[in-house]
């Protein structure tokens, strides 16, 4: 843990929980709107927007899951950012 103020580690782990959750919807809405796509021989078809709940869920899931790994290394790396300019 670290030896910021709760207030500033709130804030980091609140970014981190906002950009890892874009990173992870952004995906799984291409994702699955590609093989839409593809599996539609390349024509637009209403099913595609069908894509967006798979990535919603997703972004769902992935948010809720805190408290692993990966979150905890991108929680510490938003407090040292923050830490650095902070400093300057």
């Amino acid at each position: 843990m670290s030896t910021m103020p709760d207030e500033q580690y709130e804030a980091a782990e609140r970014r981190v929980r906002q950009k890892a959750g874009l990173a992870v919807h952004t995906l799984a809405f291409l994702t699955v709107n590609a093989i839409l796509f593809s599996q539609s021989g390349f024509e637009p078809a209403a099913g595609h927007f069908w894509g967006w709940g798979i990535g919603l869920l997703a972004h769902t899931g992935f948010v809720s899951a805190s408290g692993t790994r990966l979150q905890q290394h991108m929680i510490e790396r938003e407090l040292q950012r923050v830490q650095r300019s902070k400093s300057v």
